[in-house]
């Protein structure tokens, strides 16, 4: 059995042999999937899968270094191109073939991953903002509650440092109750309101920020997914991956369009047919007795008294008292339908 110092040996005689390129470019993708593993394992750590922080720092970190697998995975077929008599490098390749049919599929997976972050995050924010309007509001009433039940304004001094706020200034402390209360409740009202016209949730700028953020992940996620089925190949497939669905793709399609053509035949078929009979129809008109067709005899009348004579000439009933009514123009589209229809 040839061990390793026994092929390197053989191979030392040409540097830029396939084999020593091969065994090469098989250490430099193996290095890459090291590196790889090592940055995913420590984006991972500690792992809080719930988190919405947690899922979009992974996703972030899958994506940046997502090419380096890729880039390894191209070295390895390379290295099986340039020496497609190694052993072991063809059996890495497939085996790594094989694996990049799950991470294909992790790479789709991190789209709904991304979103489901992303909206995670969109939701903390806005009840981290409703909590603290809401823990506002209670200071305020509380607040307000103190100031209104004060006696004097050394009691209300001794209750605002026991909620821990910024003493009363000794010009206020000097003042009536009743003008300290008004100026403090006054203040308080103008906090109030301050507090209220602050916009709820998230604006517009922000959406937009989010989602232009969420879109570029999308669409980096789905580019890696496929370039991974582009390499994935299963071990009874003679096809990457990405050529399978291409495949399906093309064959759904054709019958689609099979489907669509067929649909329009038999409609085509159902569409009854103008009698032929009313092209060819004739009248002899004019003072040499000229043959024109009937259709056009039709359209160029000019008067009623005209087109009566046409309808007499036809064999068609004479025009009622209501039909005169009608303008020339929609006489003549009812007599041209009802030569169709006799």
């Amino acid at each position: 059995m040839k061990s390793y110092s026994d092929d390197l040996q053989q191979d030392l005689a040409g540097f830029q042999s396939p084999s020593v390129l091969a065994r090469r470019l098989g250490f430099f993708a193996t290095a890459l999937f090291v590196v790889f593993a090592v940055l995913v394992v420590a984006a991972m750590l500690p792992p809080r899968l719930l988190d919405p922080t947690w899922q979009l720092r992974f996703v972030s970190s899958l994506l940046g270094q997502a090419a380096i697998p890729l880039v390894g995975l191209g070295l390895l077929f390379l290295a099986s191109y340039v020496d497609p008599g190694n052993g072991a490098i063809e059996r890495l390749a497939r085996r790594c073939a094989r694996l990049s049919i799950l991470a294909a599929l992790g790479f789709f997976l991190l789209i709904p991953v991304q979103v489901a972050g992303v909206w995670g995050k969109v939701s903390q924010a806005i009840a981290g903002q409703n909590r603290d309007i809401a823990a506002t509001t209670a200071r305020s009433e509380t607040f307000r509650r103190l100031i209104s039940n004060a006696p004097s304004p050394q009691a209300l001094q001794q209750a605002l440092i026991a909620q821990r706020v910024p003493p009363l200034t000794a010009a206020q402390l000097a003042q009536p109750m009743p003008v300290l209360r008004a100026q403090l409740l006054e203040r308080l009202a103008t906090v109030e309101k301050r507090i209220e016209g602050q916009p709820r949730g998230l604006q517009l700028h922000h959406w937009l920020a989010l989602l232009q953020g969420m879109a570029g992940s999308v669409l980096v996620a789905l580019a890696y997914g496929l370039a991974f089925a582009a390499g994935a190949q299963a071990k009874d497939k003679e096809i990457s991956l990405l050529d399978q669905w291409l495949l399906r793709w093309d064959e759904r399609r054709a019958r689609l369009l099979e489907a669509v053509e067929e649909r329009r035949l038999v409609s085509d078929a159902q569409q009854p047919e103008k009698p032929a009979y009313i092209e060819t129809l004739t009248l002899p008109l004019g003072p040499d007795g000229r043959l024109v067709p009937a259709v056009q005899a039709i359209e160029e009348v000019a008067s009623i008294k005209d087109l009566e004579a046409i309808r007499r000439r036809l064999h068609l009933s004479p025009l009622s008292a209501a039909d005169r009514l009608k303008p020339l123009e929609q006489l003549k589209r009812e007599m041209v339908g009802a030569l169709a229809d006799v």
